[in-house]
């Protein structure tokens, strides 16, 4: 059963059916076990649509979406699932609040809020946030605009920086038209929600995110004490569908920021992206800043 975006405000009837909707789903993962270390995707109906554990063939893999949920009801019921000490936490949120009224600024504050929880409650847990997907106006009708989630990505992206957190941009591999940046017609048949071919293309996507390796790396995977000199102690990383490294201090790409004097060093730490994630879930010393 999904509820999602609709063409006005909800109305009390309808919030009213939203409430005890989520209230069940929630009553049902209370009952089920979820082991220390699991994958959680947490989310609104997009996250609920998908069998993650059967695609990515791994029962530990947990699917937490609820559908019609916003940002402030996922803030209601996160605290429950992060007593677990999920080993990754997959989030994507935001659709149900723009298609309410509920202004792209409220959304960042809630985001910014649901971060501070996770990382004040289990530190190690890596954390995803997904950038929202294009919708299709022909087949959906909705109106919040492709523009507005653009936007709204670009402010995601942002807040992730600040907090250290990985941002997964897949709006452009999910869009069929580049001018419109509307979703693929093949990926759906609502104009919202993803079909069998869109969550087979979204797998492909978070695939390497899903299976990098844990957070406890061997040491050796660490830059030497010599090559230390050459970066900062940072908790920032950026993970994107773009594979070239990007420096957050001045956004070039293909290299590595010196970030003492905003320079670039041609030294390179080929390191891959768990050893990177790894090394700032431990607050050790790592690059300032990379995309892959």
């Amino acid at each position: 059963m999904f509820f999602a975006y609709y063409p006005h405000r909800l109305q009390n009837q309808q919030k009213a059916q939203l409430e005890q909707y989520t209230a069940r789903r929630v009553s049902v993962f209370r009952s089920l076990p979820m082991e220390k270390g699991a994958i959680v995707f947490l989310g609104a109906s997009l996250i609920e649509g998908a069998n993650w554990a059967e695609m990515f063939q791994n029962p530990r893999v947990k699917n937490r979406g609820i559908g019609g949920n916003r940002t402030q009801d996922m803030l209601k019921r996160v605290d429950t699932l992060l007593l677990a000490k999920p080993s990754k936490l997959f989030i994507q949120c935001g659709y149900n609040d723009l298609a309410n009224g509920i202004p792209a600024n409220e959304v960042l504050k809630n985001y910014a809020t649901l971060l501070a929880k996770i990382r004040k409650t289990t530190p190690q847990t890596l954390v995803y946030v997904i950038g929202l997907f294009p919708v299709l106006y022909e087949l959906n009708g909705m109106k919040v605009k492709n523009e507005d989630l653009l936007i709204l990505n670009g402010q995601l992206k942002d807040l992730c920086q600040k907090n250290g957190v990985a941002f997964l941009d897949f709006f452009n591999p999910l869009q069929g038209n580049e001018l419109t940046h509307e979703l693929n017609p093949n990926y759906t048949n609502d104009g919202l929600h993803l079909n069998a071919d869109g969550y087979t293309r979204l797998k492909a996507l978070l695939e390497r995110y899903v299976n990098e390796s844990s957070p406890e790396m061997p040491r050796q995977a660490l830059p030497s004490k010599r090559n230390r000199a050459y970066f900062l102690p940072s908790r920032r990383v950026m993970l994107s569908s773009n594979r070239m490294p990007t420096c957050f201090s001045c956004s070039s790409k293909g290299r590595y920021s010196s970030g003492a004097v905003g320079r670039h060093t041609p030294r390179r730490f080929n390191c891959p992206v768990a050893s990177l994630t790894a090394a700032i879930a431990k607050g050790r010393p790592t690059v300032l800043a990379m995309a892959v």
